[in-house]
């Protein structure tokens, strides 16, 4: 996605040009991909594809990486500060399979 933007939408502004912002913005993105993500296919898209119950563990740490995402959002609008970045729609499509997992866990496949 970033590569995206870097490419074809250099003056879109969702990849900051301040060398500070853009490394919160980087940081957000790791820790979307790192953790984030990886939490929520420990907790929903392996117990899927192998057609097992999650591990019990899988659900306190996709809480733990959730709280930790609501720390980084505190007194803010967007995931690397107070402008919208390309870490945003990482986030977006993350956050809304977790709401679709937990009302309708069907509809994931």
């Amino acid at each position: 996605m970033k590569y995206l933007v870097e490419k074809y939408g250099k003056d879109s502004g969702l990849i900051p040009e301040n060398i500070e912002e853009r490394a919160v913005m980087n940081q957000m993105l790791d820790f979307e991909l790192g953790t984030v993500s990886q939490r929520m296919r420990e907790r929903y898209m392996y117990p899927l594809k192998f057609k097992l119950p999650a591990p019990e563990y899988t659900g306190p740490n996709l809480d733990n990486a959730m709280l930790t995402l609501d720390l980084f959002l505190e007194g803010q609008d967007w995931v690397a500060g107070n402008k919208m970045t390309v870490a945003d729609f990482s986030y977006a499509s993350s956050i809304a399979t977790l709401i679709v997992s937990k009302r309708y866990p069907t509809v994931v496949i």
